[in-house]
């Protein structure tokens, strides 16, 4: 699901290691757990990171196959598959 709005969480520090902590009203909103994957992707400004878990990629990925897969099957038997 596209959201309309962004969400300001707050500030964080880079510790000597590279870790950061993720807000608790960011963890709590976003469903975000101790053990979660997250992935990080170079953001749409210069210099910028996205932070977003695993499990969304995955499910946006599985939505766009299965789609991707139905119109395949409906454009060679002309029956819809979903």
């Amino acid at each position: 699901k596209v959201i309309d709005d962004m969400q300001f969480y707050g500030t964080v520090t880079v510790g000597e290691r590279g870790q950061i902590a993720i807000p608790q009203e960011a963890r709590d909103a976003l469903g975000i757990t101790a053990g979660d994957k997250m992935m990080v992707i170079s953001g749409i400004f210069e210099g910028s990171l996205v932070i977003v878990p695993h499990r969304v990629v995955t499910d946006v990925l599985k939505k766009s196959y299965t789609q991707a897969l139905s119109q395949l099957l409906t454009g060679m038997d002309g029956v819809n598959h979903d």
